[in-house]
């Protein structure tokens, strides 16, 4: 067995894999954001008690980690591999840290994508990171079967665009988009309008698209006011509002997709299926992953990964 760790932007999740499924799971919600004010002692404080209830459940082969648990944000920053990277080179780059009240912990490191030129402002928007997805499309990509380019989408705290083939991760893009959509719900005259996106069911098509052409056309700014606006003036509910602010939080994402390979959404759902809908319509080869399959993909894509550096 395996208990493998899965910290991001706002939660911490040990999970335990017995190589066929998760037997057993918890979580804090603790993670990046809350580092960076307070520093680590409550992320170590918190993964003691989580692995604590972990090795509980039996002896354990290797406890994994991945995402921002192993950057300067995390227990141990561990350097970034450059992209384009071979599969084979994240798996050799497991790190092994061991700490006074954790233990050993065994750390999948992250992939930069760096500029074409010099590392200049001019140069900037060519430049990337990611910690924890690169995981997540290795494990997806045997998972759905997928062979030769794919790129995949993920959709959590950060959008991020990876590509990815064969051989390994090719580069990737990062936006704020799930942080700037939590953040306008949250922060903004909107908090009054809108409800929250976990308690949305299926998204009318109509109400997202349109929020998605508001904003292509007038800007994100102008599309969120008009959030406000539709509740006032035309009476939509609070899940209609967050409907169309949806639409408009996946229109800043769309010049981010490259041509040409398919596409994999995964992630949060109330993004991953009216885009792919939306892709769909507009003649772009794309898939969402199933949601059960995004959940697993930290979990497997570690464990893969640590078992093939062992196998090498």
């Amino acid at each position: 067995m395996y208990a493998v760790i899965d910290s991001g932007t706002t939660r911490t999740r040990v999970r335990v894999w017995d190589g066929q499924g998760v037997t057993w799971q918890a979580e804090r919600q603790i993670g990046a954001r809350d580092t960076a004010r307070q520093g680590t002692e409550g992320l170590a404080g918190a993964l003691d008690e989580l692995l604590t209830l972990a090795r509980a459940q039996g002896p354990l082969r290797a406890v994994l980690a991945s995402g921002m648990i192993g950057s300067n944000l995390g227990l141990v920053d561990i350097p970034h591999l450059p992209a384009p990277v071979r599969y084979q080179q994240l798996a050799d780059g497991i790190h092994t840290r061991t700490f006074e009240r954790l233990g050993q912990i065994c750390f999948v490191p992250g992939v930069r994508t760096l500029p074409q030129g010099p590392s200049d402002l001019a140069h900037l928007g060519e430049q990337d990171v990611m910690r924890g997805e690169e995981v997540e499309v290795y494990a997806l990509r045997r998972l759905l079967q997928l062979s030769g380019p794919v790129n995949f989408v993920h959709y959590g705290s950060h959008h991020k665009v990876i590509c990815t083939d064969d051989e390994g991760i090719q580069r990737s893009v990062t936006t704020l988009g799930g942080e700037l959509l939590a953040a306008t719900l949250q922060h903004t005259i909107l908090s009054g309008s809108a409800a929250p996106p976990d308690t949305l069911g299926p998204l009318d098509p109509d109400i997202w698209q349109a929020g998605l052409l508001q904003a292509q056309q007038a800007g994100f700014a102008r599309a969120a006011f008009c959030v406000r606006l539709a509740e006032q003036r035309l009476g939509l509910t609070p899940e209609q509002a967050t409907t169309y602010l949806l639409g408009a939080v996946a229109s800043l994402d769309l010049p981010l997709l490259p041509q040409g390979a398919p596409l994999v959404l995964y992630g949060h759902a109330t993004f991953t299926a009216p885009v792919a809908r939306y892709l769909t319509g507009q003649g772009r080869p794309v898939l969402a992953a199933d949601p059960a399959q995004s959940a697993l993909a930290a979990v497997q894509g570690a464990v893969q990964l640590f078992e093939r550096r062992a196998d090498a």
